[in-house]
């Protein structure tokens, strides 16, 4: 039996809609969590099973860990203002991550919350699993470049992976580079660069960086 949006209605005596408020309330308790109501499929008939959206009201504080315990939760929070977040209503996941316990992920933050990035400009972005992404151009100085994970986007507290590409006008590239080891340098690394650009010529270095 469907939902019914319209029962009862004035007229209607108990005892004949009664069955179809009960059906209603089986239907329903696909959000009220009634055991093996499972799916919307009842709600939302045509045309198919689930919901057409589901509107989440922002909270005006992001809840404490302990709210939802081990639990995977689902809620609409504002991501704190400044370089480190968008300043907007984000989607939060609440999770467990192995080595940390309960985490708060703002999933849907981005830098296109508070900034609307250019070509060879600096972004971040986080991931639905709490994977934190940061990219940027170094511009090419021997014999070293520093580049600064830190003042913009989220901080680091542990890096997976970096990878750095050359970009040049020359064909093949002259220049090469390394990366300094990545052990506990969360708040930057240094590229080694291996020698200076011939005249004309345009080296610089984007570079990806994965963590949490």
């Amino acid at each position: 039996m469907p939902y019914q949006n319209n029962i009862p209605l004035a007229p209607d005596q108990l005892s004949r809609s009664q069955g179809d408020i009960n059906g209603n309330f089986q239907i329903l308790g696909a959000i009220g969590g009634i055991p093996g109501v499972n799916n919307s499929s009842g709600i939302n008939v045509a045309p198919g099973a689930g919901f057409n959206y589901v509107f989440l009201s922002n909270q005006a504080l992001i809840p404490p860990v302990a709210t939802f315990g081990a639990d995977v939760a689902l809620y609409n929070a504002t991501n704190p203002a400044g370089p480190a977040g968008s300043g907007q209503r984000e989607l939060y996941i609440s999770k467990q991550l192995n080595t940390v316990g309960t985490v708060q992920i703002p999933s849907t933050a981005s830098i296109l919350g508070n900034s609307n990035p250019g070509i060879n400009t600096n972004g971040w972005t986080y991931l639905p699993s709490g994977i934190i992404m940061k990219w940027g151009i170094a511009s090419s100085v021997v014999p070293r470049v520093s580049v600064n994970l830190n003042g913009f986007g989220p901080n680091f507290t542990q890096i997976f992976n970096a990878q750095v590409t050359c970009q040049s006008n020359l064909n093949p590239p002259t220049n090469t580079t390394t990366i300094s080891p990545l052990v506990n340098l969360v708040a930057g690394f240094t590229l080694y660069i291996g020698n200076t650009p011939a005249s004309g010529q345009i080296n610089n270095f984007y570079w990806l960086v994965i963590g949490r």
